[in-house]
């Protein structure tokens, strides 16, 4: 399993937006990729910058994914790892 971690700008105050977007389009997006796995979101407490943390089973498609999906404001910088450990 891989985890593929962005850390996205987002504007002050558009945490309800974030959310929306999360829910409503990247989701569904990555679920239709069978190696999709999960997705947790947070925003940092200045409400500047997001992480999202995705899993997959093979690390190319995390990569293809988050290299194609803009959120907000602009793209997200990532990186991907393999998972050490996980209860999912």
């Amino acid at each position: 399993m891989f985890a593929r971690a962005v850390v996205i700008k987002v504007q002050p105050g558009c945490e309800v937006e974030l959310t929306r977007t999360f829910e409503q389009e990247v989701i569904p997006l990555f679920r239709k990729d069978k190696d999709f796995r999960g997705l947790l979101a947070f925003t940092f407490p200045d409400g500047t910058e997001a992480l999202s943390l995705s899993l997959w089973d093979q690390k190319e498609n995390s990569r293809i994914h988050h290299q194609n999906f803009c959120l907000v404001d602009g793209p997200g910088q990532g990186r991907a790892g393999e998972t050490v450990s996980s209860s999912l």
